[in-house]
């Protein structure tokens, strides 16, 4: 009876064995056909990337604008690219990825992961070169390929990826450099006198990498790379420096006003520094020591604003290679004086009133620096005279008088509009009595500026150190017979230091001593 029952178990037993033997032999089954056998496979070496993959025997490559490689069998497609997106490093194009982005390693190379395409895509990877060049390796499956088998070659492809002088891959297929060096001319001189060069933009290698606000800052690609080279090094220092702004189009005012085509930000080779709210004049001095080593100058330096135009700009650095900006650190000098600029010259001594209009072409050779006053008011300034005028400011300053500027250079245009405004607002006599002609204005030559105080009491204070700085009291008291205007204290006027020197000396009027040349 027992017996009985013990064969009846079994016999219940070997359909379910059988059905076990079965499930265990299709499992082996379809690993078999998933396993990839990599034996024949051969190792690549992309120097580009600083890595390399082992890849299908069978694989064909192809050509295909924008891709540094491109292959494909019947089961995967791989493609590599160079990004026009950069980060300092891996950890920040992690985070610049979004949040499906996961930072990985294989064979000791640090990578990002992302999601491959929703159809085709099985694997996509972001890693940055030896210079500094982001790029994308991604796998695709290619058409009519089955899913498991095509995602199985893709991982193992994955797998394979390590350094370029790992012991796996030597005797590798080379993929030499394909990036073509840079045709960009780093000493290009952009300025209110030079406008940046025809068809510039179109030449560019243009990149973005994020600001500290996410927000993207452009730059031209190898500036890029040096600025997270010296943001590396300030950082050892124990300097945080961020990036505030780069590129701007030719067709956007920068923000002092300056036409797009004559401002350095146009050439994408020019970058404003953010640094720590609080940060003093050291920390900036800290910053400009280490300009030099990575390629950069600072572009607007103290003591350099005759020749640059532009008051100094601690935060505003530019490219210009190693080589030239360790010359220019090392002599003192401005890009201007490097490449042999001097401004054009202009005659400080010419003379414009009632009687004698301003000479023809000079609004076209003057070089204006644009400044906003207290009030919020944009004020243009011809280069040099705006130089003196810093100088003037800060000695006055030290003495506890804060000089601001009402008005300076205006163009024939804008003096005919004072004209008609005025007209209308005071009377033809007022206009006759205290308003030029235009054409007639000292303010056309954009040497002559009127001075905001809030008390008179200092007009002696500010009149004695007018020589000094190369300005002079232009309708000083006694002289209305000669100048033609009533006394003005607000109103100076840049001769250069020499001349106003003579001219305070002497007790003239400007054209007194012309006449005594």
């Amino acid at each position: 009876m027992r017996q009985s029952t013990a064969r009846k178990r079994r016999r219940k037993l070997l359909p379910l064995l059988a059905g076990l033997c079965v499930l265990c032999a299709l499992v082996i089954v379809l690993v078999l056909c998933l396993r990839v056998d990599t034996s024949d496979w051969v190792y690549h070496r992309f120097e580009d990337l600083g890595i390399a993959v082992r890849l299908p025997e069978d694989l064909a490559e192809r050509e295909e604008n924008g891709l540094l490689f491109s292959g494909e069998n019947e089961t995967v497609r791989i493609s590599i690219a160079r990004c026009d997106v950069l980060y300092p490093d891996v950890s920040a194009m992690a985070a610049g990825l979004g949040e499906d982005a996961e930072l990985t390693e294989l064979g000791g190379v640090p990578l990002v992961q992302c999601p491959g395409e929703a159809d085709t895509g099985l694997s996509a990877y972001s890693l940055i070169g030896p210079a500094g060049d982001v790029y994308s390796l991604a796998l695709e499956m290619c058409e009519g390929a089955r899913p498991r088998r095509a995602a199985a070659v893709a991982k193992a492809i994955a797998g394979t990826i390590c350094t370029m002088d790992a012991p796996e891959a030597s005797g590798a297929v080379t993929h030499e450099s394909a990036v073509l060096p840079a045709e960009t001319d780093y000493l290009v001189l952009v300025n209110r006198r030079c406008a940046l060069p025809e068809g510039w933009a179109e030449t560019l290698d243009l990149v973005s990498t994020p600001n500290s606000l996410g927000e993207p800052v452009f730059l031209e690609r190898t500036a890029c790379k040096a600025f997270f080279a010296l943001q590396r090094a300030l950082a050892e220092d124990g300097i945080s420096v961020e990036l505030r702004g780069g590129y701007q189009d030719v067709g956007t005012a920068d923000a002092h006003g300056i036409p797009g085509n004559e401002s350095e930000h146009s050439t994408a080779l020019a970058l404003d520094l953010l640094l720590p709210d609080g940060a003093d004049e050291a920390q900036y001095k800290a910053v400009h020591r280490r300009l030099a080593d990575y390629g950069f100058i600072l572009r607007y330096p103290q003591g350099g604003e005759y020749y640059t135009g532009r008051a100094y700009e601690p935060g505003h650095i530019r490219y210009v290679g190693a080589e030239a900006a360790r010359e220019i650190a090392g002599r003192g000098i401005t890009l201007e004086e490097y490449l042999g600029r001097d401004p054009a010259s202009i005659d400080f001594l010419v003379l414009v009133n009632a009687q004698t209009a301003l000479p023809e072409g000079w609004e076209e050779r003057i070089e204006t620096v644009h400044m906003t006053n207290r009030h919020g008011e944009d004020i243009e300034v011809e280069r040099t005279a705006f130089a003196a005028y810093e100088k003037l400011a800060a000695a006055l300053a030290a003495e506890g008088v804060h000089l601001d500027i009402n008005s300076a250079y205006r163009s024939v245009a804008s003096q005919q509009e004072i004209v008609e405004s005025f007209t209308v607002k005071y009377g033809a006599d007022y206009v006759r009595s205290y308003v030029a002609v235009p054409g007639y204005s000292e303010h056309h030559t954009g040497l002559a500026i009127d001075l905001y105080l809030e008390s008179p009491d200092v007009w002696a204070k500010i009149h004695a150190k007018l020589a000094d700085c190369g300005f002079i009291l232009r309708y000083p008291q006694g002289k209305e017979a000669v100048t033609g205007y009533t006394y003005e204290p607000w109103h100076i006027r840049y001769v250069g230091v020499e001349a106003a020197r003579e001219i305070a000396a002497r007790g003239l009027a400007l054209e007194e001593y012309l006449l005594s040349l």
